[in-house]
């Protein structure tokens, strides 16, 4: 089986960026059903396995890495069921409504209103996946950008035009 048998050539091209491109934050914009999410639930993957190794070389026991969304509902819809329809990966929350996987610790944030900054106040994430980001608050979309603070963090982005 191909790689042009899973991806379009447009989502070959986004994973080749992300495997060769030097950049911190990559922000998918198109057509509803154009294959975004889909694309960017695969980097999400890696993404938690760099970050998972890039913790170990630098000595972080419990690296963190947010994942935002308009709201707990959207983030369950467009990547935790996604995840599990893609990969068979059936991610659970803890009590505090993270999750875990390839020993990351992954912190949900609601950015369609100002108080999606409670959960990830004070944080240094290794990164970050942001889902429908062009619905996110400016405060809450400003303060994701501020917690990716550990060298090396990226974010991913994706949208509607």
């Amino acid at each position: 089986m191909a790689l042009s048998d899973i991806l379009t050539a447009k989502q070959q091209s986004v994973l080749q960026s992300y495997l060769h491109d030097d950049w911190r934050l990559m922000i998918l914009s198109g057509a509803v059903r154009s294959g975004k999410t889909f694309i960017d639930n695969w980097l999400f993957l890696m993404e938690l396995r760099r970050v998972s190794k890039l913790a170990k070389q630098s000595g972080v026991r419990k690296p963190l890495y947010i994942l935002a969304g308009f709201s707990s509902n959207s983030i369950f819809t467009n990547v935790i069921a996604a995840l599990n329809n893609q990969f068979g990966i059936d991610l659970k929350p803890d009590r505090h409504g993270h999750f875990h996987f390839m020993n990351v610790e992954i912190v949900q944030s609601y950015t369609g209103t100002d108080r999606g900054v409670n959960n990830i106040r004070g944080m240094t994430a290794m990164g970050a996946y942001i889902n429908e980001c062009s619905l996110a608050t400016e405060s809450v979309f400003q303060e994701i950008l501020q917690r990716c603070s550990f060298k090396g963090s990226r974010i991913i982005c994706d949208t509607n035009p």
